[in-house]
């Protein structure tokens, strides 16, 4: 059933959730096996004609005791009814409006876990996560009247349109050079872009520039020794 939301407007007054039907169903295989899949796949749907979907598979391997890992994937599909972009005065009558817009949505989130035992006292991890979020809205309004589903139309003079990518990685290796004292080597790296291709989805494209995007390389070492009593 509907029901009013006095925080979606981000300090105005309440507005009409529509409905919604949600759905969540998943599979996965035997986690003793050496190799194993999982699928996870939920979605929603409201009165107002919104919807999203979002799929997660994931493979998981074990190669030998030395060495195993997992990768994962996140999609989501999603038409949201009304989204709030921003509260702006649109009608010059010296109070904010609250503007929202049908958004077209895609995110794609990708983890890759392994990790590398070299020893019982010294492992590689590596964790690598590349991240795409794209929206178009359309349809843009303002709530035409507090705890309502109406909007009218507005004209912003800013496109909310956005293209963001970025990519987070991390490399660890931990030796525990003596019994309770353990060495740790991180190297991470950080990128992140806003594309001028705004509202344009392309995964392969995208997940590209996000591998290309300006960013961050950090080296660290973190040494720990245990004094015995």
């Amino acid at each position: 059933m509907s029901a009013f939301d006095d925080l979606d407007t981000r300090g105005g007054p309440p507005i009409v959730k529509p409905a919604n039907t949600f759905f969540n169903t998943g599979v996965n295989s035997d986690s003793r096996k050496q190799y194993g899949f999982g699928m996870r796949v939920t979605g929603d749907r409201d009165d107002a004609g919104g919807s999203w979907i979002v799929f997660e598979p994931e493979g998981r391997f074990q190669v030998s005791s030395r060495l195993s890992g997992s990768l994962g994937m996140e999609y989501t599909s999603a038409r949201d009814s009304a989204q709030w972009i921003k509260n702006i005065d649109t009608d010059g009558d010296g109070n904010d409006d609250h503007v929202y817009g049908r958004l077209r949505r895609h995110i794609v989130n990708i983890t890759g876990r392994t990790t590398y035992s070299f020893t019982r006292d010294m492992t590689l991890e590596a964790y690598l996560q590349p991240f795409v979020a794209v929206g178009d809205y359309s349809n843009i309004g303002r709530l035409a009247r507090p705890k309502s589903f109406e909007f009218a139309p507005v004209t912003l003079d800013d496109n909310p349109d956005f293209n963001r990518k970025s990519v987070r990685g991390t490399v660890v290796l931990r030796w525990e050079y003596v019994r309770g004292s353990t060495l740790f080597a991180v190297w991470n790296v950080a990128t992140s872009d806003e594309d001028a291709r705004k509202g344009l989805f392309s995964p392969l494209r995208d997940l590209g520039g996000a591998f290309g995007a300006p960013g961050t390389n950090t080296f660290a070492i973190k040494l720990s020794y245990w004094f015995a009593p």
